[in-house]
């Protein structure tokens, strides 16, 4: 089954659909990658080094320690990096949200589930769960948390996000007001996906779409584009996907700022967790 065009020149990516259980087989997948990547990220994280390559110009990424004195002023916000298995060993997805066009600092943007933290909530895990249920439907009994990632500071929006990595077996149907627009644009496409995957519906209001990104062979899908920002359009480095993969999708896809940044490093943990599970050792991921 035919899971990339490379013809196109482009990264694909896959329409979110309904999702279906996985068997004991991607059970124990899971069980297997979430133990390599909590290996990786035990002996120290990619870091802002990572990040640092897929920054816009101006943006110099800091760690900030975990008690939070960096950015006192700064707002807690949590992702969740939802890593699901494709039909083989080495074809892992990863959730990517794109918000609605509401003409806020991040509308229309690809970003990963997430939002602010609500005390009294343990952060990050809980508010990353929270709120990716709320925005795509995951249950979070599916979930294998992993880790965290190096946080970011987001100057637009006052966040200082946390990424948290998580494993997922399936996402369990779920039907919110969005269902039959996203369905319809769904129905439409021939796009080849692994067979266990279906859909997860974006909430009301906050999500336009939830696509998978392959993590397979993403970063020679690095290049850059032009966007715009609050100040005008800039020229920023960014993960470009395939248009002609995505049903309904009339443009290219780009993943940049702070999700591309995110991505970045995860892609960076992932690679190292896949290689510790073929030699059954550490490889790769050295910190920032």
């Amino acid at each position: 089954m035919p899971l990339y065009s490379q013809s196109a020149g482009k990264h694909p990516i896959y329409p979110a659909d309904s999702w279906i259980p996985g068997g004991e087989d991607t059970q124990s997948r899971v069980r297997r990658h979430a133990a390599a990547l909590a290996s990786v990220t035990a002996r120290g994280l990619p870091g802002t080094a990572a990040q640092r390559e897929m920054a816009p110009p101006g943006h110099e990424p800091e760690r900030r320690a975990p008690e939070g004195t960096d950015y006192p002023h700064a707002r807690n916000s949590a992702v969740l990096l939802a890593l699901c298995p494709g039909s083989t060993r080495d074809e892992w997805y990863v959730a990517v949200i794109e918000r609605i066009d509401d003409g806020g600092v991040h509308a229309g943007q690809a970003a990963f589930p997430g939002g602010a933290h609500e005390p009294p909530e343990r952060f990050p895990e809980e508010t990353a769960l929270r709120e990716a249920h709320e925005e795509i439907g995951l249950d979070p009994r599916l979930v294998t948390v992993v880790d965290s990632l190096t946080p970011l500071y987001i100057p637009v929006s006052n966040f200082l996000v946390v990424p948290v990595v998580a494993c997922v077996a399936a996402f369990p149907p779920r039907r919110h007001a969005a269902a039959a627009s996203v369905s319809a644009r769904s129905s439409a496409s021939a796009v080849d996906m692994p067979p266990h995957m279906s859909l997860a519906v974006p909430s009301n209001g906050e999500v336009e779409r939830v696509v998978f990104v392959a993590l397979e062979h993403l970063a020679r899908y690095r290049t850059t584009g032009l966007f715009r920002a609050r100040r005008g359009t800039l020229r920023a480095p960014c993960f470009q996907l395939a248009a002609e993969t995505v049903a309904g999708c009339a443009s290219d896809f780009s993943v940049w700022g702070a999700t591309a940044m995110i991505l970045n490093e995860l892609l960076r943990v992932h690679e190292a967790a896949l290689g510790e599970e073929t030699t059954g050792g550490p490889h790769g991921a050295s910190p920032g």
